[in-house]
């Protein structure tokens, strides 16, 4: 299974996407600010598979953190996940492009996202 760092601003978001991902069996690191995600990519000392994100943060939106994070481990993928429409993600930097998960989700939405963003050759872009 994957390392997914988790970046949510709402804790209960953060809370239960990370419990959906513990059980379908990845390690997971919560993370509900940016700059503790980016302290977390300086320190973790194995690899981060999987950046899940939220787009809009208070501060650095996730569009922006992503590609800060990625700076760090180019080999970490990324997926999106917002509860907000499309106009309102072009307005942080979201183009029609990247994978966004729309929030809410079920566990098998996610599972399913997850895994699609895990494919080798599959990168997020904008």
């Amino acid at each position: 299974m994957a390392t997914i760092l988790v970046v949510d601003d709402e804790v209960a978001v953060l809370f239960v996407l990370s419990e959906l991902l513990r059980r379908q069996g990845h390690t997971v690191i919560p993370v509900q600010e940016a700059l503790r995600a980016s302290e977390m990519c300086q320190t973790y000392p194995d690899p981060i598979d999987l950046l899940l994100t939220d787009i809009v943060m208070p501060g650095i939106n996730g569009v922006a953190l992503a590609k800060q994070l990625q700076a760090m481990r180019p080999n970490m993928k990324v997926l999106y996940t917002s509860g907000y429409g499309n106009t309102a993600l072009e307005n942080r930097g979201a183009t029609a492009n990247l994978p966004v998960l729309a929030k809410p989700c079920d566990a098998d939405e996610l599972s399913k996202h997850v895994q699609r963003a895990l494919v080798p050759g599959h990168q997020a872009t904008d």
